[in-house]
Parts: C-alpha cells; structure tokens; sequence
C-alpha cells in the first residue's frame, strides 16, 4: 500500500504553525486500523465564514459546522479534503472545558474518518464513528511528544 501526501493550508492567520502536529496525527492515523487509499490528503485550517460558505455551497446549510469532508478520487491520486474550522474549534473548546489542541485534533480525527468509510447519519453509525474517534484519539494520546496546536493572541 502506498503512503499518503499530506497538504496543509493554514488559511487562519493566528494558528501557529500547525505542520508538525497535523503531519504526526496523519502518520499515526496512517499506521492504524483507519488506513486510507494512497494519494494527497488536503487539510485546511479556516476562519467562521470560509467554513460556513463551504457548507451553504456544498451540503446546502447556511449555519457554521466543526469540520466538512469531501471525498478524494483514487483515479487522481486523490484521498480527499477535510476543512477545519478554527472559530469552531475555539469556541467548543471553551464550551467543553478542552484545549484548542484538542478540539482540532478531534475534528481531524472525525474528517479522516468520513474518508476512511464512517458516517454520522444516524444512531448506529454516529455510535461507530464516535468509538473510532476515542480509539483514535487513544493512538493520539501515547504519543507523548506531540506539539500543540497554538493560537497567536
């Protein structure tokens, strides 16, 4: 099995650098039960709006959302996208007493989840996708040298 091609967009101005933390969590995500086709996985790390237009235009809803997927194309080498809203993150973060660090990591999680073949539309598969995401997020924790992500004040 081939290896996959991360790309990172930082398009959220105070995310400090988020390469090494996102690059580790992919290779441990790659190393795991959840592996993915090879090719290029995009990620990008956006604001409120960017997040919101994304699902207006493509799931038809206006209201902002933690992170939308889109699938890749094998044909083209193509794993997919995942979109994380930065806003969102800070913001649960907050009401969920977590770290920033955490609610991103999260949201990578769940997104790398949809491209590996899990969904959230209704109670059974929601059930699913949240014990992949513990399972996950348990591989995340064992690696003690992982950098947070960081928000410039």
């Amino acid at each position: 099995m081939g290896k996959i091609e991360i790309e990172i967009h930082n398009q959220y101005g105070k995310l400090k650098d988020p390469h090494d933390r996102t690059q580790a969590i992919c290779s441990i995500l790659e190393a795991s039960q959840f592996k993915l086709h090879p090719g290029t996985l995009s990620i990008a790390f956006v604001d409120d709006a960017s997040i919101k237009k994304l699902h207006e235009s493509f799931l038809g809803n206006p209201s902002s959302t933690d992170v939308i997927t889109f699938p890749g194309n094998p044909s083209f080498e193509s794993v997919g996208e995942i979109c994380i809203s930065i806003d969102e993150a800070i913001k649960n973060s907050k009401a969920f007493r977590t770290s920033i660090s955490h609610e991103i990591t999260l949201y990578l999680i769940h997104g790398w989840l949809h491209l590996f073949g899990f969904d959230d539309k209704n109670e059974d598969t929601i059930k699913t996708m949240r014990q992949g995401e513990q399972d996950a997020m348990k591989l995340i924790h064992q690696e003690a040298s992982l950098p947070d992500y960081l928000i410039l004040q």
